[in-house]
């Protein structure tokens, strides 16, 4: 048992509001390349970045408001990630960058991954621009700033044992 907002005692089990359940899981990243994994725990998004197959630093904890997360899935439904197909996989890439995407919103749910191919691309093009996490503006160092100078990141030595 535990308290809900109002002060009533409810089992963990018992839902005490109308908000839909949700999850988010999201990853992407490569071997020896920089990425970053989010997760949705209790309300809060989980960040963290990574390189290759080693952890970053703890995660980030980051708060959303009630209108950032209506705008959220507006945009999911806006941009079809429902419709997503289960994999995307370019044959013609051997190594690159990999990607997974779980949500539920309710009762609807989609599970999608890919390695060098994304929703909407083909073969031929390159991954969608990198966002921040917490924005829809591009991060300063992604495709969408081509003045920007590459973000250089030193070899997951240690972790990986060379």
């Amino acid at each position: 048992m535990r308290r809900n907002r109002h002060g009533h005692n409810v089992t963990l089990r018992q839902r005490t509001s109308a908000r839909p359940r949700t999850r988010l899981r999201f990853n992407i990243g490569g071997f020896e390349a920089e990425g970053f994994d989010l997760r949705l725990s209790r309300g809060r998004i989980h960040y963290r970045r990574t390189v290759g197959p080693c952890p970053g630093p703890s995660p980030q904890v980051i708060r959303s408001t009630e209108e950032q997360w209506r705008q959220f899935w507006l945009e999911v439904d806006r941009i079809g990630v429902w419709a997503w197909l289960p994999e995307y996989v370019n044959p013609n890439v051997l190594d690159g960058t990999q990607w997974s995407l779980e949500l539920r919103y309710g009762e609807r749910k989609v599970k999608s991954e890919g390695s060098n191919l994304y929703p909407g691309s083909t073969e031929s093009t390159t991954p969608p621009t990198h966002r921040s996490p917490n924005s829809c503006v591009p991060s300063p160092h992604s495709p969408a700033n081509p003045k920007s100078p590459p973000t250089r990141h030193p070899k997951p030595t240690s972790c990986l044992g060379r």
